[in-house]
C-alpha cells in the first residue's frame, strides 16, 4: 500500500478555496445583490431580474409559485438558478425574513 498523498486533477480545486457568495469577496467579474423577502409577503417573479443568475438562500426559507400554480419550498442554504423556471411569485411563508443572495456577471464592466 502506498503512502503518497492522492494526485490531484487538473481543474479541481479544494471547496474551501471557493469564494464565499454571500459575504466574501467576488471575482472581479462578478456581483452581489441582496434581496430580503420579509414574512408573510411575496415578490412577483421577473425572469430579467435573475437571469444569468446564482441564488443562495442565506436565512430563512424560500417558497417558489410557478404559473400554473405549484409550489415549492427551499431551505436556508439551498442554491438556485432561477432563470428559465416559469415562476410567478417568490414567497416567504415563514415567521424570519427570506435574505437572497444573488451572485452575476457584470452585464458592463465596472468602472
Amino acid at each position: 500500500m502506498s503512502s503518497a498523498a492522492p494526485r490531484r486533477r487538473e481543474g479541481v480545486h479544494d471547496h474551501d478555496h471557493a469564494p464565499d457568495l454571500c459575504a466574501g469577496p467576488l471575482p472581479s467579474w462578478a456581483q452581489r445583490r441582496v434581496v430580503t423577502i420579509e414574512p408573510g409577503l411575496s415578490l412577483p417573479f421577473e425572469e430579467s431580474h435573475w437571469s444569468d443568475t446564482l441564488v443562495v438562500i442565506d436565512a430563512g426559507e424560500l417558497e417558489i409559485e410557478c404559473q400554473l400554480g405549484g409550489r415549492r419550498r427551499f431551505p436556508r442554504g439551498a442554491v438556485l438558478w432561477l432563470s428559465g423556471i416559469n415562476a410567478r411569485a417568490l414567497h416567504n411563508v415563514g415567521d424570519d425574513p427570506t435574505v437572497l443572495v444573488a451572485v452575476s456577471r457584470y452585464r458592463t464592466r465596472p468602472p
